[in-house]
């Protein structure tokens, strides 16, 4: 039976989803040092793929929600106007530092590891993606669509169960263009967590218009 016509379908995403700067980069990189070498040189071309690869880095490892973002930030920024205070650039001495370790990588390497994630993310990522994370949501219930064998996947959010929304992660939030986890208050199995989700509050508020459920504040819910 197919779908009603008012249907909402979304794909959930692995962490794996944010590593797409790196496939960017493994473009554009080498080719800015390759037509304009005086300007893109390879120690300043490495530098932006070695502090993009360590940002990735940080979203895979940790949670790092709004709050505790800006938090972080209010305190580089007093740690910058502290050291400016006593003669001290804090970007200066990055910089100095990136030279005196000579932090540098080949174009090549560059190149090999934008297209072995590509690869790894057209191959694989996205057909798993929407062959076994591809979620319908219908009156009551939102779908999960599975491998062949393993049938399909159910949580009931009708009868005016709540569906939020949270924000745990900084950086996979910018990445995903204002991604997220969704939730889904099933009364079998109790909170069901969909995956990430690009653009999560839209996802969310569409959902709760759908059935005119009211938000629910509270747990990273922003």
């Amino acid at each position: 039976m197919s779908a009603p016509k008012s249907h909402l379908c979304m794909i959930s995403w692995p962490r794996f989803v944010i590593l797409w700067p790196l496939i960017l980069e493994g473009i554009l990189l080498p080719m800015l040092h390759s037509n304009r070498p005086e300007t893109f040189t390879l120690e300043l071309i490495s530098q932006i793929w070695i502090g993009t690869a360590m940002v990735i880095g940080l979203g895979l490892s940790f949670d790092l929600d709004l709050v505790e973002a800006a938090v972080v930030l209010l305190f580089g920024f007093a740690v910058h106007y502290t050291l400016e205070l006593r003669g001290v650039s804090l970007p200066a001495e990055i910089l100095r530092l990136t030279r005196e370790y000579k932090l540098s990588s080949s174009t090549d390497l560059i190149k090999l590891v934008g297209d072995i994630t590509g690869l790894v993310y057209v191959f694989f990522m996205i057909p798993v993606c929407f062959m076994n994370h591809h979620w319908t949501v219908t009156e009551g219930y939102m779908r999960r669509r599975r491998f062949f064998l393993l049938g399909k996947e159910e949580v009931v959010i009708g009868q005016g169960r709540p569906v939020m929304y949270t924000i745990d992660n900084v950086i996979i939030w910018i990445l995903t263009l204002g991604g997220g986890k969704l939730l889904a208050f099933d009364p079998d199995k109790g909170i069901r967590t969909i995956g990430i989700v690009f653009f999560v509050k839209a996802r969310d508020e569409e959902i709760d218009a759908k059935y005119e459920k009211t938000l629910v504040s509270g747990g990273g819910h922003h």
